[in-house]
């Protein structure tokens, strides 16, 4: 028997293949899924506890500089011989120590010696002659690992730092030493699993902690995560990973650089115990597809063996049974299914035995009968074949026309309709009356002139009639047009009357459709741009020339930002909403219409005095006081509304809604949400705005943009290092342009984009050229627009030009304002560290007169700070402007961002500032923006004074 051999191995196979593939699946997703997984739990850790490890640092170095700017020691430093100002120095050295942790302080003067400290043997202390303590006296803040005593080896971290006096002169050093277990005990605190450890090195990648105490000092002794974490240092990057072999396992490890110190802590773990645990799960897997294998194989045995005999049973009975032997009987019994089936079987065996032979004497009876009903069949289908033919004709010729035919019996009030009045209505209406029709299905006017109509018939005024007939329908309403026709019998009385029904619902539809598309906006339902400029100029030209008019134009602020951010449907609700909000606000003798996009114009006839217009324009704005909520969401939304008056402002309708839209976009220019009536000035600024943008195209098309440059001067050394690139516009027509006339409406029209990039690329060609005559540490500010930025491809655009110019991207710096920076900070921060990752530095401009925060400074990877010229201005005659430049310099010097001071035009500025400690410097006092050509000169004379200086 088949099923005996093949349903084991159905059963294996059906088992076994899903288990196969569930194991192979498991083992190569819990594997990669493992490691994937511990991975990114190192590479967080690493991040998570460096930027511990630079805060601790950070900390650590902040308390330090805290304790050379304090009063105290600053005073005891200037006469050390003071025993009371010394005593008052130790107990607040001491203090400082017993709340500070494992540190000891010491205080030296400029020349190396310890003077004051919370050491038991100063003598030990060898910071003279250290490395440290010479950077430190050219005003550095170090931080140096030391073997600061010689009997012990004790490994120590010293923090020095500059101790200096009111006349900016260094008159000692302030010098925290902390015990290297400090950091050890931070190493050991960070543990994974069982072989995951965390160390740390030095700049020069020599082991500062280790868990494994002698290799402490060592080299870090694999090569290529040597040459990987080099590589992160030099680009400027502070977080990376890599793999290498240790004592003979592979391992993983990721790591964090604090840069401003050049440590690297690393954590590591062995790729064998990442990928253990997916490989034990998945023996589990195999294991259970084995004992599931056998299982499988045991029962189906079994339940095959209960199957296979009772069905041999009842196979070998049916084939009895099929030869006419009704008494072999089925002899399988059991309490089962099969058990039951051959009882009933048997059963089944005896009554078809005792019906057999009853059949045989039926069937003879019946063949007889069969003779004769058949003859009669072939009478009736003959009949039956041809009454059909004749129906199927009729109703053919009643289906084949989409009118509904119907008849009212006069005599009985019957009304009676064919089937397509049921494809129409979807009920039927036969049965029911001519007055019951008319009451349930027309409108009362309607019903009144189709009553007319038939008592005209009946009375034989007419024999036909056709009337349009609206049914009302639960859905919609549906026309019909009804013709009807009366029939008289041999005494000329009207016996019944027929017609026809047409559905002209489409028809009538299409109608109001073409009529509603031909003088409405299809949205918003108000007049479209045609139909209102017919209107007003009808209106115009009606003999109202002594009167006078208010024209409207309204137009919703920001409404782009709608359709971008919440779609374009939610978009088109909302103005479907305005324009019925606006329709219902306005009076009556006033029309409105839709001019496309968000953009409505409103006429007032007739006004008699100036306060109606007022009214109905704080009407308008009164409706967007409140949020419009719009598929559950939140709109807000304001708008900004120009006015011109009828026939002040314009006779025609061209010139009215030239002079409104002109009111409407100074709206806009002074901040929208309000209105503002229409002035000759208007037209004027707008006729400059047009050919300026005219000129910007122009140059844009033409590249006739052409570049200046605005020298950087160092103030330590008085050099030009670097200068900053100004576009410049100059028209044949218009003449010299502002560029604070020009940009705005550069950054308003995206011209901005294409006079960005031309910018990019020319600055960069004199900055190669440049290099190329020498003065390769020369620098280029180029200035970066909120447009530029928000191009996705602003980054590639970037990297592109460089290529092409071959220009080294550290010498290019970009400039951005503070509006810049604010309008995504997150994404600011984003986009900036990338740029930086290119080894270019970021410059803020107009510091101060935006949104001038701490918190931004710190999380954004600024280089430079500018000062704008409105502080530099006043700086030798306002206190408290010269205060608040101080604060700047020493809040960017502590952020380690250096300080330029915009507009400096003499030299008192320059004096002061130079005792503030800025950086550099741009302004007039130097030098105005010069050519290409210019500024070559002025390097040139540069290095030639400076030649002579050193021969000298």
């Amino acid at each position: 028997m088949q099923i005996r051999r093949k349903l084991p191995i159905v059963f294996n196979i059906l088992i076994c293949i899903p288990l196969v593939i569930l194991a192979l699946v498991s083992y190569s997703y819990s594997t990669r899924n493992y490691v994937t997984k511990s991975r990114n739990n190192i590479r967080q850790l690493a991040l998570s506890e460096g930027k511990a490890l630079a805060s601790l640092i950070e900390s650590r170095t902040y308390q330090v500089q805290m304790l050379a700017k304090d009063k105290r020691i600053i005073d005891y430093m200037k006469n050390t011989h003071d025993e009371q100002k010394e005593r008052i120095v130790q107990e607040y050295l001491q203090d400082g120590k017993s709340s500070g942790g494992k540190f000891e302080i010491v205080l030296l003067d400029e020349v190396g010696n310890a003077v004051l400290t919370t050491m038991a043997n100063d003598h030990s202390v060898r910071l003279k002659n250290s490395e440290s303590f010479r950077e430190v006296l050219q005003g550095k803040v170090t931080f140096k690992e030391m073997v600061y005593t010689q009997e012990d080896s004790v490994n120590t971290i010293n923090i020095t730092v500059p101790i200096w006096d009111d006349n900016s002169h260094i008159i000692g050093v302030v010098c925290e030493v902390m015990n290297g277990n400090e950091f050890s005990e931070f190493g050991k605190s960070i543990q994974i699993d069982k072989t995951g450890y965390a160390f740390i090195t030095d700049e020069r990648l020599y082991t500062v902690v280790h868990p494994i105490q002698e290799n402490v000092g060592k080299a870090l002794g694999d090569r290529e995560l040597r040459r990987v974490i080099k590589n992160k240092m030099a680009r400027g990057e502070t977080v990376g990973e890599g793999q290498y072999v240790y004592d003979h396992q592979e391992k993983y490890t990721s790591f964090y650089i604090i840069q401003d110190i050049g440590w690297v802590l690393c954590i590591t773990q062995n790729m064998s115990e990442m990928q253990r645990q997916a490989f034990v799960g998945s023996l589990l897997i195999v294991g259970t597809m084995l004992v599931l294998m056998c299982l499988v194989n045991i029962v189906s045995r079994r339940l095959i063996k209960g199957i296979t005999i009772p069905i041999d049973a009842l196979i070998e009975t049916m084939d009895s049974a099929s030869c006419g032997e009704f008494t072999n009987y089925c002899t399988y019994v059991g309490n089962d299914e099969f058990g039951e089936l051959s009882k009933n079987y048997n059963k089944m065996l005896v009554k078809l035995g005792e019906s057999h032979e009853n059949l045989n004497s039926v069937c003879r009876e019946l063949e007889e009968t069969k003779k004769e009903l058949e003859y009669n069949y072939n009478e009736l289908k003959q009949s039956k074949e041809a009454l059909v033919k004749s129906e199927e004709r009729y109703k053919f010729a009643l289906d084949a026309i989409d009118e509904v035919i119907w008849e009212y019996h006069v005599e009985t009030g019957d009304f009676y309709t064919t089937d397509n009045w049921n494809k129409i209505m979807g009920y039927p209406l036969e049965g029911k009356s001519i007055k019951d029709m008319i009451e349930s299905h027309l409108e009362p006017q309607v019903g009144e002139h189709m009553v007319y109509n038939i008592q005209r018939c009946l009375a034989g005024e007419i024999r036909d009639f056709t009337q349009e007939l609206w049914l009302i329908k639960v859905e919609k309403k549906i026309c019909l047009l009804c013709k009807g026709h009366a029939i008289t019998n041999e005494n000329g009385q009207v016996e019944k009357m027929i017609g026809i029904l047409t559905d002209i619902t489409n028809n009538k539809r299409t109608e109001e459709t073409v009529c509603k598309l031909t003088y409405f906006d299809a949205l918003t339902g108000c007049l479209n741009k045609g139909t209102f400029i017919e209107s007003l100029d009808a209106w115009l030209g009606s003999g109202n020339a002594y009167k006078t008019g208010a024209l409207l134009f309204v137009d919703l602020d920001d409404f782009k930002k709608i359709n971008d951010v919440l779609s374009h449907e939610i978009g088109d609700k909302v103005l479907n909403f305005v324009g019925k909000q606006l329709a219902e606000s306005i009076p009556q003798d006033t029309f409105i219409g839709r001019f496309g996009g968000d953009e409505f114009v409103i006429f007032k006839t007739a006004v008699e005095q100036m306060d109606e217009v007022h009214g109905m324009v704080y009407e308008i704005l009164s409706l967007f006081q409140n949020p419009i909520i719009v598929d559950q969401t939140k709109v807000h939304l304001t708008c900004s509304i120009g006015i011109a008056m009828y026939p002040e402002d314009g006779s025609d309708s061209a010139m009215l809604l030239k002079n409104a839209d002109t009111a409407m976009y100074k709206v806009k220019e002074n901040g929208k949400n309000s209105y503002s009536f229409y002035t000759k000035a208007m037209s004027q600024t707008l006729d400059r705005k047009l050919l300026i943008e005219g000129a910007l195209r122009e140059a844009v098309v033409k590249n006739s943009f052409f570049l200046q440059y605005q020298p950087v001067v160092e103030l330590a050394s008085g050099l030009t290092t670097g200068c900053e690139a100004l576009i410049r516009l100059c028209d044949s027509e218009l003449g010299f342009i502002s560029p604070g006339e020009f940009i705005p409406i550069a950054e308003e029209t995206d011209l901005i984009i294409e006079a960005g990039d031309w910018v990019l690329e020319n600055a960069m060609k004199a900055l190669k050229h440049l290099h190329e005559q020498g003065y390769t540490e020369f620098t280029m500010n180029i200035n970066v627009s909120s447009v530029q930025i928000r191009e996705e491809i602003f980054l590639d655009k970037l990297k592109k030009v460089i290529r092409k110019v071959g220009v080294l991207p550290s010498s290019i710096k970009l400039e951005v304002t503070e509006s810049v920076l604010m309008e995504n900070i997150e994404k600011s921060i984003e986009l900036f560290n990338r740029v930086k990752a290119l080894g270019i530095r970021i410059v803020l401009d107009d510091f101060g007169t935006g949104y001038s925060s701490l918190n931004y400074l710190r999380s954004i990877p600024l280089d430079i700070l500018k000062i704008d010229k409105s502080f530099i201005d006043e700086i030798t005659t306002s206190k408290v402007l010269s205060e608040i430049v101080d604060s700047i310099i020493n809040m960017a010097h502590a952020l380690n961002i250096l300080v330029v001071a915009e507009g400096v035009e003499n030299e008192c500025q320059l004096e002061v500032l130079r005792n503030k400690g800025c950086d550099m410097i741009q302004g007039y006092y130097y030098s105005k923006p010069l050519s290409e050509e210019a500024l070559e000169e002025r390097l040139a004379e540069e290095s030639r004074l400076d030649i002579k200086k050193e021969f000298l």
